[in-house]
């Protein structure tokens, strides 16, 4: 997610120039670098004079997309301490949701209870379950509720990437993990009246069954593995 204000106060435009660039080079929602170049370039030719600002924002916007894709060791899950995090929502009226959490490599499960789910109480969420000695960085999708990303990087280092819009597939961990929550909880369940002690058995039950990805250790074995390899 990118902030049109932060993009401009950096560049010295307007927020309504960024806001226009973003809108006039966007492909079903998402910006498109190339597009922009391709306009610019055309822009230029036709007028002869360079159109102001095209190319530093182009720049800049490219250079945050680079920036806000998670690390390869972690798309191709070799290097362990990547988490995929993510919301499993409640029925209509209730804000009450599931924060779920996800080690990439050893497919390892975390489930937090939240009574909604506004930046405050998930920033509080992340920082008190899930900054652990062994975490690299988060992934996420562009939900405003992971806002408080950079008070977390800022506090603890651990940096927040964030997937394209309508990307599940960049996130398949998780997006797993939530359909295993869905068997216990289907869609419609109020999470108001679902008690944390509750999601600490079910993700007990997730961390000890065996799984093929993992040459059928359980998530808790390679997670005590990949624990043991950090420390030797």
């Amino acid at each position: 997610m990118f902030y049109q204000r932060t993009i401009a106060e950096q560049l010295g435009f307007s927020q309504s120039a960024i806001s226009q660039e973003l809108a006039r080079n966007s492909v079903d929602g998402i910006y498109n670098p190339e597009k922009a170049q391709e306009l610019a370039n055309s822009r230029k030719i036709q007028r002869n004079k360079p159109v102001l600002g095209d190319l530093e924002i182009q720049e800049f916007i490219k250079e945050e997309l680079k920036k806000r894709r998670s690390p390869e060791q972690a798309n191709t899950r070799e290097e362990f301490g990547h988490l995929e995090i993510d919301f499993v929502i409640g029925c209509s009226g209730s804000r009450a949701c599931i924060l779920s959490g996800r080690e990439r490599k050893t497919r390892y499960p975390f489930l937090i209870k939240l009574e909604n789910k506004t930046e405050f109480l998930t920033t509080e969420a992340i920082k008190n379950n899930l900054i652990l000695d062994w975490v690299k960085s988060f992934s996420t999708d562009n939900d405003k509720s992971f806002v408080g990303h950079s008070i977390i990087k800022a506090m603890t280092g651990v940096p927040t990437y964030f997937t394209k819009p309508s990307a599940p597939y960049e996130k398949g961990a998780i997006e797993q993990l939530n359909k295993e929550l869905r068997v216990y909880h289907p869609k419609g369940t109020d999470f108001s009246n679902v008690t944390q002690a509750e999601l600490d058995q079910i993700a007990e039950n997730l961390r000890t069954v065996p799984m093929k990805c993992l040459d059928w250790l359980t998530p808790a074995e390679a997670l005590q593995r990949e624990l043991q390899l950090d420390t030797s």
